[in-house]
Parts: C-alpha cells; structure tokens; sequence
C-alpha cells in the first residue's frame, strides 16, 4: 500500500499525508452509498463481500469470501468459464494458464451469480492496493502485468449526495492483449468518458478529424495522378 501511495502522489493522484491518504481510502471503501435503499452499500462490502440485488448476486470478487461461505454450506460452486480470447484464431484459454484468476458460476444463499471473476490466492491487502491504485489511477479499465498474468482491471465509481465511492474492482484474464490492443482499449474508454462528459465538443473534434482525412485522401490521390509510378 505504500507504494500505491507514493506512485500515486508521484502522478498528483493522492494526497502527499499518509494520514489524508487513509483518510480517502477509508471514504473511498467503506463509505456508505445508495444501491437500492439508503446506506445499504460499500465499495469494500461489494467487492469483497458480496451483495444481492433483484435476486442476483453482485459483486463477490473474493475467493477468500467464497472459501469460507462453501465451508458454511451457503456457496453453491456451478463451474468454470473459459475466458474470452483477446485474438481472433483463439477458441479459448486454458484453465490451467489462470489457475491464480479464474471466471466462474455460482449460488450463494440460493441466488445466482452467471459470472464472476476472482483472484485465487492472493492476499486480501495486495486486491485492497491493486483495485485502489487502478480506481485512483483514473481509468476505468488497465491493463497489468501481474506475475504471469496479463489482467484487465475495472473500475466503476458510485456518485451519492456529491462524492465518489468505489462502485465496483474486479479482474479479468486479458492474455494474448498486446500493448497495442492494451493501449487501444484504454484509448477508447477514455474517448467514451469524453464523449459522455461533452458530447458536442467530441462531435466537433470527430467532424475535424473526418475533415482531415478527407482532405488527406484528395492530396494523396492528386499526387498519384501527377505520377503515376
């Protein structure tokens, strides 16, 4: 956690006093928000706890959680799914390539979960520091190295009565994602939350760019036809 504190204040991405830091941390997990009654949520309770909603479970993105709820009899284990190729020619992954992050199924306390992704063995203090440095970091989806893993981090921030919280973290296997095809999503994404946040000012940016092409495309065209060869 100190080093997610230091790389942090490094990129003015948090506040320089360790006491302040905590201090964030604390509102950014533990801070009570609204998800279907007031107060009835945290950051930390979603994501390593787990909720129901509708009659479906989200959040639980903890194995340590899932261990110790299938030692109560109240985890219902439904199987594993293979993850998504990044590459096309790819059917799917081995599971034995992401034994230390999985996707699976389950029911917990007779809901159903269709899927959910999770670290397998890792500590609960090394998830705490990952999803928070990610969420700190602005995007909403990063690309890590972590070990052998090459895995796609998401974040989504809860808005209640004027402050951020932690909404959701969660890990996905992302192998076979090049630094090109990594760079490319986080392009997008960030194109997206521009495009939410003014949407005239990124259809005009869209307008000058389709205007560039244009033009490029006659300039390229009248010099072939100047020469040929």
């Amino acid at each position: 956690m100190r080093y997610c504190h230091r790389w942090l204040v490094a990129k003015g991405k948090a506040p320089a006093s360790e006491a302040a830091f905590k201090e964030k941390l604390h509102e950014l997990w533990f801070g009570l928000y609204k998800r279907i009654v007031e107060n009835d949520s945290s950051g930390f309770e979603h994501v390593f706890v787990g909720e129901e909603k509708d009659g479906v479970i989200v959040g639980l993105h903890n194995w340590i959680q899932m261990y110790q709820e299938e030692k109560k009899g109240n985890f219902n284990y439904m199987g594993y799914i293979k993850p998504k190729p990044q590459n096309r020619g790819v059917s799917y992954m081995s599971p034995s390539e992401n034994e230390q992050l999985i996707t699976v199924q389950f029911e917990w306390l007779g809901d159903l979960k269709p899927e959910s992704s999770s670290f397998i063995g890792s500590s609960p203090a090394f998830e705490f520091a990952l999803y928070s440095l990610c969420f700190l970091g602005g995007e909403e989806k990063q690309v890590v190295q972590i070990g052998p893993y090459t895995v796609e981090v998401t974040c989504y921030n809860m808005r209640h009565r004027g402050k951020t919280y932690i909404g959701t973290a969660f890990p996905a296997a992302a192998e076979g994602m090049t630094p090109v095809h990594a760079a490319t999503r986080i392009q997008a994404t960030h194109r997206g939350r521009e495009a939410r946040k003014d949407p005239r000012a990124a259809q005009d940016k869209k307008n000058m760019s389709h205007a560039a092409g244009k033009i490029q495309s006659q300039f390229r065209g009248r010099r072939t036809r100047a020469d040929p060869r």
